[in-house]
């Protein structure tokens, strides 16, 4: 019980007098577990004032104390109950206060750590101090309630604080250790302390549900073992308020795991064993303070555990024999713990499993093998030690065979089969020309004498003879691209059967080549543009035998015409506007599938005059026309490509037009007179056009395109333009046929005229 604070008088008189001094607040704890210090008194000086707090009980608490000390070392004394003075105190520690800070001084340990037991992460356990400046005197949070944990158990080891079946509140917290804050809804709580193992080291029942708004500091304080340590007080856990209160929170009685009270017994079965009750599990397991558990069981995967509500039941795996180890295991929800048994499984014997022997069919006079040994399985021996039978149980003739009418016989003795004891191979052959339908009953048995059975049909069909190549196919040779070529008009002189079967003819050419058998003819037609040699197999088939016959056919070598040259510039229908100008002509390169040096024949032509240039190489020509051109005069121009041996025209003849140039009287050289803006050419067009117009002077010139309803589609022309002839391109492509309309703007001078795009 704190009974009273004491300022000494004069302390108080020199406070007054000294103005730069600022009031803290400081809450001292008694946590000393000497029970010799059960009361004390502490003493705080700064130079000649002395503040003496009186008679604090152990785990009790001062209210939280204004100390107007800022920035002067401070001396704090802890000294026996009822001391005269600070000269009482049995330690004194140092400390320094800043301004506007809240402490906390929590006091804990022994006077002679020889008289008590050690701390056993080897912290020091002498009388000593913990200070902090961080304490609360309300939660931050509204609402919450915040506290610190401070761990004073000298005898406890590292500590986590933790909620039950909920968070860790404080962890890895060492004697002496002061935690930061944790913000708490109000509530009632089962508070754990555990040590590094996990262990409940003690539990209390914290209740926070009237502290809403509230800050505290919790303390851990006494002893874990008192009668090692001078029979002091029992550990157990508080808090501290802002205002002196101290709370004791009751401690829980620990939960305790449950036990194996009855262990189960190892088992014994035979192998393949039905499913049964091992025992009750509630016999097996008992805990003090949870008469309801769970259950939980395991094995190593050779038998098969299972609970039906708490029994336990057991069930084999298919042919396991040996040793299976099972675990059962019961909780309380905290503890866990586990029941191990064996189960020893003897061995059984079990008859082999013989399955799938696939029914046989062989041509008479031919042989059949078969491998016993992949349709037998025995989980107790390998198949070395399995032993194989045969018996041939029925034998027929079907009608297709020749039998019934035809009178034609057979026995189970036509039948032969022979088995291999080292290699299980069974081998089916028939008595000189015997066919027919047998039932066969094979058998598998094993060392102990377990035997199982299967059976199946074998058929051995009459004999049938192949066709015959009576008269091989003579190589051929056929012309390049030279279409579908008949070598073979009736296949049947080439390839005979001397059952006069039907035969059914194929043929497989290789790359270059299609090869097919129609009509019973051999029809042979080359891959564009191949040529080479080609193997060519052709066969025929009576439905049980095919023979083949290989010929070679040699494609000759045809020369291939190149590709027409395409031509690109001076695009069809250009205005060559000075024909004193050289002009450079340009086409896309032709492609000579034979791999042949091509060369080109450039040609311009008109009504009257007619010029060439061969033997270019070079995909593009300039041409100085100044003096072959002619004013008012279509050109038409064209390139030839040549291989060597053909000589093949481009794609396309293009349009070349020198205008009249005296119809705006602009001879080269020479200034028009007046504006004017012609017609475009060609027109109608698709989708290029020309349009040409004349300055005579220089101005600021804008060329418009517009559609029916007088919208703008395109502008050709904005910029300055000097005096002279103009000529402008205009592309419809991305335009749907129609009428359209093109402006000239220069100075104050507008023409409007009409044109017609085509597609």
């Amino acid at each position: 019980m704190i009974k009273k604070l004491t300022i000494f008088i004069s302390a108080i008189f020199l406070l007054l007098s000294l103005s730069t001094l600022q009031a803290q607040r400081l809450q001292a704890v008694h946590c000393i577990s000497d029970p010799g210090l059960n009361v004390v008194d502490v003493y705080i000086q700064a130079s000649i004032i002395t503040i003496k707090l009186e008679d604090a009980g152990f785990r009790t608490a001062y209210p939280m104390t204004t100390i107007p000390f800022v920035g002067i070392p401070l001396k704090l004394g802890i000294a026996p109950g009822n001391s005269t003075s600070i000269n009482d105190t049995v330690r004194s520690f140092g400390a320094t206060l800043q301004a506007g800070l809240t402490y906390a001084a929590l006091f804990s340990g022994v006077q002679d750590p020889s008289l008590y037991a050690p701390n056993p992460d080897g912290r020091g356990t002498r009388l000593n101090f913990t200070l902090t400046n961080a304490a609360r005197e309300a939660s931050t949070v509204p609402g919450s309630v915040q506290f610190s944990f401070y761990h004073g158990v000298t005898d406890a080891p590292t500590v986590d604080l933790a909620v039950r079946n909920g968070a860790t509140l404080v962890d890895n917290a060492v004697y002496r250790d002061l935690s930061a804050y944790n913000t708490m809804t109000p509530g009632q709580y089962i508070f754990d302390i555990k040590n590094q193992a996990g262990q409940i080291i003690a539990a209390y029942d914290v209740d926070f549900a009237a502290y809403a708004d509230s800050a505290m500091i919790f303390f851990y304080s006494g002893f874990l073992d008192p009668a090692v340590n001078q029979n002091g007080a029992a550990a157990g856990l508080f808090a501290a308020l802002p205002g002196g209160e101290v709370i004791a929170f009751p401690e829980v009685i620990p939960n305790q795991p449950p036990f194996v009270a009855a262990p189960v017994a190892n088992q014994t079965r035979d192998e393949d064993f039905s499913a049964y009750t091992v025992a009750d599990l509630t016999t097996v397991f008992s805990d003090p303070d949870t008469p309801v558990l769970n259950y939980s069981v395991s094995s190593d995967g050779n038998t098969v555990p299972s609970l039906n509500g708490n029994n336990l039941e057991l069930a084999s795996v298919p042919d396991f024999f040996g040793q299976s180890e099972v675990v059962v295991s019961a909780g309380d929800g905290e503890y866990t713990i586990s029941d191990t048994f064996l189960v020893t499984v003897n061995p059984v014997n079990d008859p082999p499993v013989l399955a799938g022997i696939p029914d046989v069919t062989f041509d008479e006079d031919e042989q059949f093998d078969l491998d016993l040994d992949a349709f037998v399985n025995d989980v107790d021996n390998s198949a070395a030690e399995i032993g194989f039978g045969a018996e041939v149980i029925a034998a027929s003739v079907p009608q297709q065979f020749g039998g019934g009418a035809s009178g034609i016989e057979v026995d189970v003795d036509d039948l032969i089969i022979t088995i291999d004891p080292l290699t299980h191979v069974a081998n089916f052959s028939s008595t000189a020309d015997s066919s027919g339908l047998f039932t066969v009953v094979f058998t598998a048995t094993d060392p102990g004498s377990a035997a199982d059975t299967d059976t199946i049909s074998v058929t051995v069909l009459p004999a049938n003879d192949p066709p015959l190549l009576a008269n091989p196919i003579a190589d051929a040779s056929i012309l390049e691209d030279s279409g579908e070529n008949v070598l073979v008009a009736d296949l049947y002189t080439v390839f005979s059967d001397v059952d006069n079967d039907v035969l059914t003819f194929s043929a497989v050419a290789g790359a270059g080549l299609s090869a097919a058998a129609t009509g019973d003819a051999l029809r042979v037609t080359p891959d564009p543009d191949f040529f080479g040699d080609v193997e060519v197999v052709v066969t025929a088939d009576d439905g049980m035998a095919n023979v083949s016959d290989t010929l070679t056919v040699t494609v000759e070598n045809v020369n291939d015409a190149p590709t027409p040259a395409m031509l690109l510039a001076p695009v069809d229908g250009f205005m060559l506007d000075d024909p004193t100008l050289p002009l450079e002509f340009r086409w896309q390169a032709s492609v000579d599938v034979d791999g042949d040096v091509l060369s080109y024949e450039w040609r311009v032509v008109s009504e009257f005059q007619d010029t060439t240039v061969a033997g270019l190489s070079d995909t593009s020509f300039t041409f100085d026309g100044s003096a072959f051109w002619q004013i008012n005069t279509t050109y038409h121009w064209m390139v030839n490509t040549g291989d060597g041996t053909v000589m093949v025209a481009s794609a396309d003849t293009f349009a070349l037009i020198v205008p009249l140039i005296n119809s705006l009287d602009d001879q080269p050289g020479s200034l028009p007179s007046e504006f004017v803006l012609e017609q475009n050419y060609p027109n109608p067009f698709n989708p290029v056009t020309f349009i040409r117009f004349a300055l005579p002077e220089a101005l600021p010139v804008r060329v418009e395109v517009f559609n029916m309803l007088g919208q703008p589609v395109a502008t050709l022309v904005n910029e300055m333009k000097p005096a002279g002839y103009h000529t402008v391109s205009f592309d419809g492509s991305e335009l749907s046929s129609g009428i359209y309309f093109y402006r000239l703007e220069a100075g104050s001078f507008s023409q409007l005229r009409k044109m017609i795009l085509m597609k």
